[in-house]
């Protein structure tokens, strides 16, 4: 019984070290129909100047036909930059300019007094 109690503890514990990303963009650009999307990720923050050291691969496995991506599971106390480019008639566009995301740690909150 312990045993279990203790695995369930550290499972818990190791889920609440994760947290997700969620990427949104806007193409006004492209056409509306045929248009699909690869999203990158480089380590770290995004160099004020300079390019990120990006993948070789996209992040998704197959082309997106949607303008979200989750990237998950995400480090706590980890930076990304992401970036994303659109394709059309199998030409693959540059990198959108990036953005980067510093996944906590996060404050607290409902911190609470009582006077006894």
């Amino acid at each position: 019984m312990k045993l279990i109690i203790l695995f369930i503890i550290s499972a818990f514990a190791l889920a609440a070290q994760t947290r997700s990303v969620a990427l949104a963009w806007v193409d006004t650009q492209n056409p509306a129909t045929g248009t699909s999307y690869n999203v990158y990720k480089a380590p770290g923050v995004c160099p004020a100047s300079g390019t990120p050291t990006w993948g070789t691969a996209p992040l998704n496995a197959t082309p997106l036909t949607t303008k979200t991506y989750t990237d998950t599971p995400i480090a706590i106390g980890t930076s990304a930059c992401y970036a994303v480019t659109a394709l059309f008639a199998g030409v693959e566009s540059a990198k959108s300019i990036p953005v980067s995301v510093q996944v906590g740690p996060f404050q607290p909150t409902g911190l609470s007094a009582v006077v006894q």
